[in-house]
């Protein structure tokens, strides 16, 4: 009985570490994936955002996505999504290397 019960702990302790381990490896390509995920969503909200602010202003935006008058920009988003590299580089670099385990 006393063996059986070291043998649960010793498989709960290696069973708590190796989930350990996985979530700290798994987190950084969690976080990549989710900001991929929500690159579109967050382009298409400010595309209509700057559309919807342009309509209601009666202002014509040239093809440099500058207002008429250039006191104004408007944010041009380009159809190219970014890489997973890409991604993970640009938040290394805003952010530092804890932002990958940010929850």
């Amino acid at each position: 009985l006393k063996d059986n019960r070291n043998d649960a702990a010793k498989d709960a302790i290696a069973g708590a570490c190796a989930g350990a381990v996985a979530k700290t490896v798994v987190a950084p390509i969690e976080r990549v994936k989710l900001l991929m995920q929500l690159q579109f969503s967050i382009k298409n909200s400010v595309v209509k955002e700057n559309a919807e602010a342009v309509k209601s202003s009666g202002a014509n935006i040239d093809g440099s996505g500058v207002l008429d008058g250039g006191t104004h920009r408007t944010t041009k988003v380009g159809t190219k999504s970014a890489s997973a590299w890409e991604v993970a580089m640009r938040v290394y670099q805003d952010q530092g290397i804890l932002a990958f385990w940010r929850g």
